[in-house]
């Protein structure tokens, strides 16, 4: 048996392996992963078991302790705000935007939505961005509510790996953006955006960009590790096994 919770995760992956008929699945013959071994391996690697674990590490995180992690590049202020985690009803919002984007993370907060994207090795975009406007938008929309967009970038890179343009800093992020022409539709599910290229270009302006590598995460674990050995210390592992840090 497991004693660590992020190989409980893995072990699910290896059951589904050898028994994919649960998921009304076949094995695909050709395929080059052959073996349990190349199996986990791969899901090891990629980012949305990564994903996965981390949603069961925020769901778990204290509040108190949440909040200092989000206050690694934000303003006191938000310490008084309260939140919780969107996890349950996020299916609902994702289908209000007919399923245009799906955050990584999303953070309800009683003054701000805060997003945070995961990347490993993929790369963000202008679109990218323009979709987690609109989901904010629609968002509001849904619950009548007006408030701030917070979007964090969970990377291990610097800011300036983050896009393909290699742009410098945030500054430079916003100036290109004011630039950005605005497609009609979405790609995916073909959302209609013409009516809200006004209000995408004002949420812009005012939203709140940033970024945390996965050595300031590692770090942040590190200094909490005492609070819950277990939640953080494996966090902790899985960053080194998948060397993140």
């Amino acid at each position: 048996m497991k004693n660590n919770w992020t190989e409980i995760i893995y072990e699910i992956y290896d059951f589904l392996y050898w028994e994919p008929q649960h998921i009304w699945k076949i094995k695909n013959k050709d395929s080059k992963i052959n073996s349990v071994e190349k199996s986990l391996n791969h899901i090891k690697n990629i980012e949305v078991s990564l994903n996965q674990i981390l949603k069961i590490f925020f769901y778990f995180l204290p509040n108190n302790i949440f909040k200092s992690f989000i206050n690694l590049k934000w303003k006191k202020d938000l310490l008084e705000d309260n939140y919780f985690f969107y996890l349950k009803e996020i299916e609902e919002l994702i289908n209000w935007v007919n399923w245009a984007t799906q955050p990584d993370f999303f953070f309800i907060w009683e003054k701000s939505n805060i997003f945070i994207e995961m990347k490993i090795n993929s790369k963000s975009s202008l679109e990218q961005l323009m979709k987690y406007i609109f989901l904010h938008i629609k968002d509001c929309e849904r619950t009548g509510e007006d408030k701030k967009l917070i979007l964090i970038f969970l990377a291990k890179w610097n800011f300036k790996n983050l896009f393909k343009e290699k742009y410098k800093d945030i500054w430079e992020l916003k100036k290109e953006f004011q630039e950005f022409n605005i497609p009609k539709i979405t790609k995916k599910w073909n959302n209609n955006l013409e009516k809200y290229f006004k209000k995408i270009k004002e949420i812009w302006k005012d939203m709140e960009i940033d970024f945390i590598n996965y050595w300031e995460f590692k770090n942040f674990c590190i200094k909490n590790k005492n609070s819950n050995e277990k939640l953080f210390s494996w966090i902790i592992d899985e960053l080194d096994n998948r060397k993140l840090v």
